[in-house]
């Protein structure tokens, strides 16, 4: 019996989750750029991969001379604890930075020093700064979809390199493509004319809590680019096929319980078979299981004695966590949106 984790039928921009070890010390893990970017203490640029729920994979040969009805999969899970750590994404929108907090715990005591340059590149001549922004300096308003955003304001920091963001913001629509209305454009751009925004380079400092628990000091290099002309439009081997699919659900705060999912798998002798199950949880989440197989009732196989899996759930899809369920087949194949329940209002930043 092989156990494995799989991105089966996951689109390339969809996250995915690796296996190291076998047997008893086998860990899973989010394999997402961003994410480890962000732990390593490197570049925050862009944000974690489409969220999608971890699915394990167990393959079965059958060597005995008989056929063996496959009726369940135990997991005897040792504790799940809410993995509390902050993971910051920032990205700019308009004369804007926006802060959203994707993890679980609170993110504090927040400190952006930046610059501003004409041009990316580490070549690049810097116009302006370095500035700071600190937490208090955050503003919460509205952001698409009815859901609020924090942000810091960096109109005045333009401003003191030359820009006019409002101008820029009255001469933005279809007259700004005549001679005249470039010419205004470019006068109110200054510096960032030439390339149409202003690049921003710097570092981001926050308090969170750490893998124990207790807070830690964190820092992340950052860059990203400020559209001024952005008008708030949208921008554009041999394989063996999983046989079933299955589902369960682990809490993210309890130790010390089982979870019992049915299957209905039958093996030829000789044969081998594939199944999958999916495992989500209300939010992210360490948790620490052993993995049996039972068959022909009485009988049973243990796939793995320890598998410490690190679950990811980005705060902005909370949407997405499930509702408690019984453990069991699922009826469409297993992707990030079959979970989806009505959203109860949007989360915090």
């Amino acid at each position: 019996m092989v156990l494995g984790v799989t991105s089966d039928g996951a689109p390339a921009f969809a996250m995915s989750y690796e296996m190291t070890g076998q047997g008893q010390d086998t860990e899973i893990r989010p394999a997402d750029d961003y994410l480890g970017r962000l732990r390593a203490g490197g570049l925050l640029e862009g944000s974690p991969g489409s969220h999608r729920w971890p699915v394990l994979d167990v393959k079965v040969v059958n060597n005995t001379a008989e056929a063996v009805l496959l009726h369940e999969a135990v997991l005897q899970v040792r504790s799940s604890e809410p993995d509390l750590r902050a993971v910051p994404v920032l990205f700019c929108r308009g004369t804007d930075i926006v802060l959203r907090n994707d993890g679980w715990g609170r993110m504090e005591d927040c400190t952006l020093t930046f610059s501003l340059f004409a041009a990316p590149g580490t070549t690049a001549r810097r116009i302006g700064g370095p500035f700071v922004l600190r937490s208090a300096d955050l503003v919460e308003s509205g952001g698409r979809g009815g859901r609020r955003r924090t942000h810091w304001p960096v109109a005045g920091a333009l401003r003191s390199c030359g820009a006019d963001p409002a101008a820029v913001r009255r001469l933005v629509g279809p007259e700004r493509h005549s001679v005249r209305g470039r010419a205004l454009l470019d006068a109110a751009l200054g510096p960032f004319a030439e390339q149409g925004g202003a690049f921003v380079v710097g570092r981001l400092e926050y308090t969170h809590p750490g893998p124990d628990g207790a807070p830690v000091r964190a820092a992340n290099p950052v860059r990203g680019r400020l559209d001024l002309t952005d008008d708030g439009s949208p921008r554009i081997g041999g394989y063996l096929p999983p046989a079933h699919r299955y589902s369960t659900v682990l809490p993210s705060a309890r130790s010390d319980y089982r979870v019992a999912v049915p299957l209905s798998q039958f093996v030829q002798s000789g044969e081998a078979d594939r199944f999958l199950v999916t495992i989500a949880s209300d939010r992210s989440a360490l948790h620490d299981f052993s993995l049996t197989i039972r068959y022909n009732e009485q009988q049973e196989v243990i796939a793995a004695e320890r598998v410490r899996l690190e679950l990811f759930l980005p705060r902005s899809k909370e949407a997405e966590a499930p509702s408690p369920r019984r453990s069991g087949p699922v009826d469409r194949p297993a992707g990030w949106r079959w979970w989806r329940r009505p959203r109860r209002g949007g989360p915090s930043s």
